[in-house]
């Protein structure tokens, strides 16, 4: 089963490799480097996403 991390005030510093296979990203949060890694990579900033047709309720 998947789950979505959110990760409020941050800025990205890095992100690499390709949404649907496996994505790295590195970024800032308190002052101190994160990294997740993960197969799909889902940005919302500040603006309604479009995840219609993406299953979720």
């Amino acid at each position: 089963m998947s789950s979505i991390d959110v990760h409020l005030n941050t800025r990205v510093k890095r992100v690499s490799g390709k949404s649907g296979d496996s994505v790295t990203i590195v970024f800032e949060q308190n002052g101190t480097d994160k990294t997740l890694t993960g197969t799909h990579l889902l940005v919302a900033t500040g603006r309604t996403p479009n995840t219609e047709g993406l299953g979720w309720t």
